[in-house]
C-alpha cells in the first residue's frame, strides 16, 4: 500500500529512533525508505568568528553524506531498500518540494526539545492524501 517513504533524517539520537520505527513500517508494507537530508542556508557566526558561507556547507555536506551512508547501509543490512538525498535550503521548503517530486506516500519529521520545544521529542507521521 505504501511503496515510497521519507525520512527527513539528520543522524541524532531521535533521528536513530525514527530510522528504526520506519524500517519496521517498510519492512511490513515491502516499501522503499528514502532519506533526506536539507543543509539550511541560514548561519551566523559564534563568538564573533566568520567562517565562509561555503566552508560551512562543505562540512555539513560531508558530515551529512556520513550519516546518510550509515544510515542506508543500516537499512540495507536489516533487508529494506533505502536511497539518500542532501538537498540545501529551507527544511520544510525542501522535504515538500521531494514529498511531491518522488510521489511519497508517508514521510516523518523528527521533533526535538532543542528546536522544537516538545518533551522528549519524538516522531511524527504525515500521510500523503
Amino acid at each position: 500500500m505504501y511503496k515510497k517513504i521519507l525520512l527527513a533524517y539528520d543522524g541524532s539520537d531521535a533521528g536513530q529512533q525514527a530510522l528504526l520505527d520506519c524500517k519496521e513500517i517498510a519492512q511490513m508494507e515491502q516499501s522503499e525508505l528514502h532519506l533526506l537530508a536539507v543543509i539550511s542556508f541560514s548561519f551566523s557566526g559564534a563568538m564573533g568568528v566568520d567562517i565562509p558561507i561555503k566552508e560551512v556547507e562543505e562540512l555539513d555536506h560531508a558530515r551529512l553524506s556520513a550519516v546518510l551512508e550509515l544510515g542506508i547501509k543500516k537499512l540495507n543490512d536489516m533487508g529494506v531498500k533505502a536511497t539518500g538525498t542532501i538537498r540545501r535550503g529551507g527544511p520544510v521548503d525542501e522535504i515538500v518540494k521531494y514529498v511531491r517530486e518522488q510521489r511519497l506516500n508517508w514521510w516523518s519529521w523528527v521533533t526535538n526539545t532543542k528546536t522544537d520545544g516538545l518533551r522528549g521529542g519524538g516522531v511524527v507521521l504525515y500521510q500523503r492524501p
